[in-house]
C-alpha cells in the first residue's frame, strides 16, 4: 500500500459522501474484506463506521482493470520490468504467491504496460544528435524466411529502421517500423527526429545519399563490403547494429509475436534505453509505476498526456477530509496490510530474489546471441500480416467510436492510452515540401501548382505545362 500511495496508483483516504450520515466529511476508516468466503485474498476499503458505505482503495485505478488482487498485479509488474516471458511470469506468481493467473491476463497486462512505454518516449517530440554529435542510422528486417524458401516468401517484410546517438551517457535512440526503405520514407524520418548539425554515420544504402542537403547534416558512410570502420573517415554503424541483436533478442526469447504487436515491443525496449535502465530491473519497476500515476491517477477525469501539465501532488485529497487524520490512516493501512500478508497474500517485494535469478539466466542466455542474426521463420511462425496505415487508422476510429459507450472513468482512460500508443509520428507540410524539393534533383526547384511536380525554375514550368496541361 505505501509503495502505490507514494506513486499515485491508489485513492488517499476518503470522506464519506452521504450528507444523511452523522460523520459526513469525516475520514472513513481502513478494513480489511474478502471478495468471497472462499477467497484467499483480502481487499483494502474505505468504510464510514456510522452508515457503513465504504469504497475500495483500488476503486477506479490501474489495478480496478484486472480481477486479481493489487499484490498479483505489482508482482506481475516485477516480472515485466524483468523482461520475464509471460509463461515465466505465469510460474513465478505461482511459486511465490501460490496464486494461479491465466495466460490472457499476463498478456493483457504486459499490453498495458507497453502502451504505457509508446507513451512515455513521446514519439512527436523526441529529438537525437544536435550540433557536432554523432547519430547511427541503420534499416534492420525483422522477419526473414529461413534459406530463403517456402510459403512465407509471399508474405511482405518488416522493416525497421532505427537512429542512436552516440554518447557515452544518456544516450537516446528512436526505432519504427516503415513500410519501404525508399529515400521518401527515410529522409522524412531523419528530417524530423535529427537535430541541426548532427553528424550522421550509416551504411551506402542508396536512400542516403541526399541526407547532407537536409538540415546543414554531416554525413559520412563506411562501406561494409569492403570494412567495418572506414579507414579515411573512421565512420561505422557498430553501435546501431548492436542496437539490433539487443532488441531482437527479446523476441528469440519469447519465439516471436504477432506482427500487429511488433511496434508495441519496440517501443517498449526504446522507453528502457532512452531511460538507460535496459538491465536495472529496479529502475524500470519505479519509472513504470510513476508513468502508471500518470496515466491512471484515480481521481482525474481527463487523460493528461502532456508531462509539463502535470500536478506536482500525487494525490487529490478531498476538501472535507482533513489531513492530519488522513496521514494517520495511512500509517494504520501499513498496519492492516500486515494482517492481510498473514491471511495467505505474500507481499510482491519478497519475490524479488527468485525473480532475480530467473532473470540472470535469460539475460545470459541472451548475451551468447550472435549480434547480426536476424529473426528466422521459425521464431516468427506466429507472425500474422503487418498492419498498414490504413488499418491502424481503422483501429484508432474503432476505440473512438468505443470510447463513447464507455462509462467508467479507468476504461476511458485504457483505450485512451491504446489510441494514443498506436498513434504515429506525421509530418509537416513544410517538411515533406523540402525532402521532394531535394529528391527532385533540379538546381532550381519550383512546384507545379496543378500536379505538385517540382521543375527546374520557371522556364521548366512553363514546358510542363504546354505538355501536360494544354
Amino acid at each position: 500500500m505505501s509503495t502505490n500511495k507514494n506513486y499515485g496508483l491508489v485513492y488517499p483516504p476518503r470522506a464519506c459522501a452521504n450528507t444523511c450520515c452523522k460523520k459526513f466529511g469525516e475520514t472513513m476508516a481502513p478494513y480489511l474484506q474478502k471478495r468471497s468466503k472462499n477467497a484467499k485474498n483480502q481487499l483494502l476499503y474505505w468504510r464510514c463506521s456510522s452508515c457503513g458505505r465504504f469504497k475500495t482503495a483500488y476503486d477506479e485505478s490501474f489495478f480496478s482493470l484486472f480481477k486479481k488482487s493489487p499484490a498479483i498485479v505489482i508482482g506481475l509488474i516485477k516480472c515485466w520490468a524483468g523482461q520475464l516471458t509471460v509463461a515465466k511470469s505465469i510460474s513465478m506468481v505461482q511459486l511465490n504467491l501460490e496464486q494461479n493467473v491465466c495466460e490472457e491476463m499476463v498478456c493483457t497486462l504486459f499490453y498495458r504496460l507497453r502502451q504505457v512505454c509508446s507513451i512515455g518516449i513521446d514519439k512527436d517530440n523526441i529529438k537525437l544528435g544536435g550540433n557536432g554529435k554523432i547519430v547511427e542510422i541503420d534499416e534492420s528486417l525483422y522477419a526473414r524466411v529461413k534459406h530463403n524458401k517456402g510459403k512465407d516468401l509471399k508474405r511482405a517484410q518488416v522493416w525497421v529502421f532505427g537512429l542512436v546517438e552516440r554518447n557515452d551517457h544518456d544516450s537516446k535512440c528512436f526505432m519504427i517500423i516503415v513500410p519501404d526503405r525508399e529515400a521518401t520514407t527515410l529522409l522524412n524520418i531523419i528530417y524530423s527526429k535529427c537535430m541541426p548539425g548532427s553528424i550522421i554515420y550509416s551504411d551506402c544504402w542508396s536512400s542516403y545519399s541526399k541526407i547532407n542537403k537536409l538540415k546543414d547534416f554531416k554525413h559520412f558512410t563506411v562501406n561494409h563490403s569492403l570494412n567495418f570502420i572506414d579507414p579515411d573517415t573512421g565512420a561505422c554503424t557498430n553501435k546501431i547494429e548492436s542496437l539490433w541483436h539487443s532488441c531482437k533478442a527479446k523476441f528469440k526469447d519469447m519465439n516471436g509475436c504477432t506482427r500487429p504487436m511488433l511496434q508495441s515491443y519496440i517501443d517498449e525496449y526504446v522507453w528502457r534505453y532512452n531511460n538507460n535502465c535496459t538491465t536495472d530491473r529496479k529502475i524500470v519497476f519505479d519509472l513504470m509505476l510513476k508513468e502508471l500515476g500518470k496515466n491512471y491517477k484515480p481521481g482525474q477525469k481527463l487523460m493528461e498526456f502532456d508531462k509539463s501539465e502535470q500536478e506536482e501532488e500525487i494525490f487529490d485529497i478531498d476538501s472535507q477530509s482533513g489531513s492530519e487524520t488522513g496521514s494517520d490512516r495511512l500509517d494504520e493501512l501499513d498496519d492492516l496490510e500486515k494482517g492481510e500478508l498473514e491471511s495467505g497474500v505474500q507481499r510482491p517485494e519478497e519475490d524479488e530474489l527468485s525473480v532475480q535469478n530467473l532473470v540472470e539466466r535469460s539475460t545470459h542466455s541472451n548475451t551468447l546471441r550472435d549480434e547480426n542474426e536476424e529473426i528466422s521463420d521459425e521464431d516468427a511462425e506466429s507472425f500474422e500480416e503487418i498492419e498498414e496505415p490504413k488499418k491502424v487508422k481503422d483501429k484508432i476510429e474503432q476505440l473512438t467510436e468505443k470510447l463513447q459507450s464507455l462509462s467508467s472513468d479507468v476504461k476511458k482512460k485504457a483505450t485512451l492510452c491504446e489510441i494514443k500508443s498506436l498513434e504515429q509520428p506525421k509530418s509537416s507540410d513544410d517538411q515533406m515540401l523540402q525532402i521532394k524539393k531535394i529528391l527532385s534533383n533540379k538546381k532550381n526547384p519550383i512546384a507545379c501548382e496543378l500536379c505538385g511536380q517540382f521543375m527546374n525554375g520557371e522556364k521548366g514550368i512553363q514546358i510542363h505545362m504546354a505538355r501536360k496541361h494544354k
